[in-house]
């Protein structure tokens, strides 16, 4: 199977991943350019999701459906696990048909460092303020930008705006895909 997730270089290291059975790797990287395996892990394999480094461990998202993606901490100098969670919470839709409870998450998620902190897309269009440490993950905002299915796309923030691609049309109100950009700037 073909890699998706991107390479996650820390130092001379490098974080590799998939999720269909060999799950991820923390190389060595050698000055002649040789590399070596310090450790592996068949349970921390990400599917299309990038890995984030941060004060000593790696967090990042294994699976490869919405039923099977875990949000995921391992200590990077052995590889072993420290925790698995998959964030699930109930949102209220209203339909033409009127309104009903849904089962939502982060899924197949995408994390993001800014500034000491993590934002976190969810496969749904959630986006998340959370703070990760070895002990476990607190959410400390989130809101729903739109209800569509395939938010894959990792986000990118440049100068306080963050761009989002709604890569599905919109499951509730029928918005065509689209890049949208949200300014998290804080006022003058």
């Amino acid at each position: 199977m073909p890699n998706a997730a991107s390479p996650v270089v820390i130092g001379t290291q490098v974080f590799i991943a998939e999720c269909y059975g060999a799950g991820g790797a923390l190389l060595d990287v050698q000055a002649d350019g040789t590399a070596r395996p310090r450790w592996t892990n068949t349970t921390f394999g990400m599917h299309f999701m990038t890995a984030i480094p941060l004060d000593g461990y790696l967090y990042g998202v294994h699976g490869h459906g919405p039923s099977d993606a875990d949000l995921v901490c391992v200590d990077l100098k052995t590889g072993r696990e420290q925790w698995r969670t998959q964030p699930i919470w109930e949102e209220k839709i209203t339909t033409p048909r009127g309104t009903r409870a849904m089962k939502v998450g982060t899924f197949r998620a995408s994390l993001l460092q800014v500034d000491g902190r993590t934002l976190c897309l969810g496969e749904f269009g959630h986006l998340l303020w959370i703070e990760l440490s070895p002990k476990g993950y607190r959410e400390l905002a989130r809101t729903w930008l739109f209800a569509a299915t395939e938010t894959w796309t990792p986000s990118v923030l440049s100068h306080g705006l963050l761009y989002v691609n709604q890569n599905s049309p919109g499951s509730l109100h029928g918005e065509p895909p689209r890049l949208l950009c949200y300014d998290l700037r804080a006022p003058e």
